[in-house]
């Protein structure tokens, strides 16, 4: 895949609303149960972006791209035991610079009860899609509120 861009005079702009990181002690082992997103913009890992509160790292940043941004998910236990059967869910949605404004809500099960919620609005297209252990029922992109 080529990551070269027809338009070279289109800048990307999104701002990134939410959590990045969520994790809560859970079982009888009382291990960690994480969920969070990584962005990696134009081949960069952006790092430090977020607020560390509390178990938790919560991001309201804006940030202009311009080839593409990924956001990749995961949600379950941490390290290689989020591999087994019973492990986590991934996911990688690849923007694009566009000239049209779009609002979305990526949204991670955490727990029984609890989403990790991502908010990205700003100019972009979503390029591609790529989930690992999701039904095809779960949903995890959601329509922001419609921006003028």
């Amino acid at each position: 895949m080529s990551l070269a861009r027809k338009n070279k005079n289109i800048i990307g702009e999104v701002r990134l609303q939410g959590y990045l990181l969520k994790r809560k002690r859970i079982g009888p082992r009382r291990m960690y149960r994480k969920g969070y997103f990584s962005i990696i913009s134009d081949g960069r890992f952006l790092r430090d972006i977020g607020k560390i509160v509390k178990n938790s790292v919560i991001v309201d940043k804006a940030f202009k791209f311009r080839n593409y941004l990924k956001i990749v998910g995961k949600t379950g236990t941490p390290g290689l035991e989020g591999m087994s059967k019973e492990g986590g869910k991934w996911i990688s949605v690849t923007l694009r610079p566009s000239r049209k404004r779009k609002e979305i809500i990526l949204r991670l099960p955490f727990d029984v009860n609890s989403n990790v919620e991502l908010k990205v609005a700003g100019l972009f297209d979503i390029e591609k899609i790529e989930k690992i252990r999701w039904d095809d029922k779960e949903k995890f992109i959601f329509p922001g509120n419609k921006v003028k």
